[in-house]
């Protein structure tokens, strides 16, 4: 979601970025990067540099562009995608200057959605869809001016 985000944020109203790894200059130096060269490969060569260039998220924020509202989720206990990750997208995003709200979904418990309990998965599922609700413009979802 992080890179159709950056490419195209005039097709959005909203984006939900759920545990994005948006990092991916850096991934590798993460607990979890290792394993994951062969797949995405390893910025020592050129081109698993300019491919894991492409696919980062926080190098293609551009500042004073217009980005839909965004809600980037993270687990802090979350093993595959470090919490850093999604909170320096959601950063990148606050900082870009965009109007929209840029929300940081943690939870304390979570991890990277396997082994969740039904109350997590629940309550997780209740969020993105009032997000969604909200920025499609329902009514009955739109906060109340004071």
């Amino acid at each position: 979601m992080g890179r159709s985000l950056t490419q195209r944020p005039d097709l959005f109203a909203g984006v939900i970025d759920l545990v994005p790894a948006g990092n991916t200059l850096r991934a590798e130096f993460s607990a979890n990067g290792p394993p994951n060269i062969p797949e995405f490969g390893t910025i020592k060569t050129a081109a698993g540099f300019k491919n894991l260039d492409e696919m980062d998220t926080i190098r293609h924020i551009k500042k004073d562009t217009q980005y839909p509202a965004v809600m980037v989720t993270t687990g802090l206990n979350d093993p595959r995608v470090a919490p850093w990750e999604p909170a320096k997208v959601a950063a990148a995003l606050q900082a870009s200057g965009t109007t929209k709200p840029v929300l940081l979904r943690i939870d304390e418990e979570a991890g990277h959605g396997i082994g969740s309990n039904k109350t997590q998965t629940d309550t997780l599922t209740a969020d993105g869809i009032a997000f969604v609700f909200w920025r499609t413009g329902l009514p009955a979802w739109q906060p109340k001016a004071q």
